[in-house]
């Protein structure tokens, strides 16, 4: 159809046929001005990114896996820095003062607060030279990763409900408006989830090291999950039953993971409870624990 026709598939037309300028060329020209391209006939997206910030870990991981998800979920090509794509996603550079600016959440506290960055951001949509322009504003490296999932799960009908499973949507033309304004402000800052591993869950051999051939890529899909649903912590609560020298490496290369998907990551374990098989710091406490006499 002819609406759905490029200029350069004009230009390529008339170099075929020696690049002669007719009535039909004008013709072509005079339609495709009475039927603009819409936003629903969009045939590539790309994530356009500056290099210094994509090779920010949290970054990259987050941005490979969007434009995985995004071929899964459009009939498009699906691309990085593509100036030329009909729907651009504008990733800002990130300012080294934001990143490390003090959270909003540490005002007022009265606690020991462990810093994490200020992660809310804005999604800007608008028409220009018949492009669809994404603007995402955030001011760090993190807000990055929370802005391109809360844009899958909140607006493109992404579904990440188990680390295993998700629900893919099939869109065969971009679904969004083309001007609109989202911001998305946490209500709190570490978000995450604690397995319970003191019962029987998917997730509790894994944690502790078993099976050694699977267990960190079981361990790394629970995590992808999480910065998938824009969480940012967890904490699980290690068992007696663990082989500690081993599992130490296994742990070091969990925490490494988590970071690099801007993952906190915390260790529950107890001083000498009985309960539930935990892990103890003191195997046989003192009898006492009232302060010695001086002789």
């Amino acid at each position: 159809m002819i609406r759905y026709l490029k200029l350069r598939q004009i230009k390529v037309f008339l170099a075929k046929e020696g690049g002669v300028v007719g009535p039909s060329y004008i013709l072509i020209l005079i339609l495709l001005s009475l039927f603009p391209k819409t936003h629903s006939q969009a045939e590539e997206i790309s994530i356009i990114i500056p290099d210094s910030t994509y090779q920010k870990d949290i970054v990259k991981q987050a941005t490979d896996d969007v434009i995985s998800l995004l071929k899964r979920g459009f009939q498009h090509n699906v691309s990085i820095n593509n100036p030329d794509a009909d729907v651009l996603l504008d990733i800002p550079a990130i300012d080294s003062a934001e990143q490390h600016a003090p959270s909003v959440f540490s005002q007022k506290v009265d606690f020991p607060y462990h810093q994490y960055p200020n992660h809310h951001y804005t999604w800007t949509s608008s028409n220009k030279n018949s492009q669809i322009h994404l603007q995402l504003s955030t001011p760090s490296y993190q807000g990055i990763s929370f802005g391109l999932y809360g844009l899958l799960q909140e607006k493109l009908g992404y579904k990440f409900y188990h680390p295993r499973q998700s629900l893919i949507p099939s869109h065969e033309k971009w679904p969004l408006p083309t001007n609109f304004t989202w911001e998305a402000k946490p209500r709190f800052d570490k978000k995450g989830f604690n397995p319970h591993t003191q019962h029987p869950i998917e997730i509790t051999e894994q944690l502790h090291g078993y099976p050694k051939k699977t267990a960190l890529r079981d361990v790394k899909q629970y995590i992808d999950w999480l910065a998938r649903n824009q969480q940012n912590y967890f904490q699980f609560l290690l068992l007696r039953t663990v082989e500690l020298e081993d599992w130490l490496e296994h742990a070091q290369d969990i925490v490494e993971y988590a970071h690099s998907r801007g993952i906190l990551v915390s260790l529950d374990i107890s001083i000498h409870s009985l309960q539930q098989k935990h892990f103890q710091l003191v195997k046989f406490p003192p009898t006492s624990f009232k302060p010695y006499k001086k002789s």
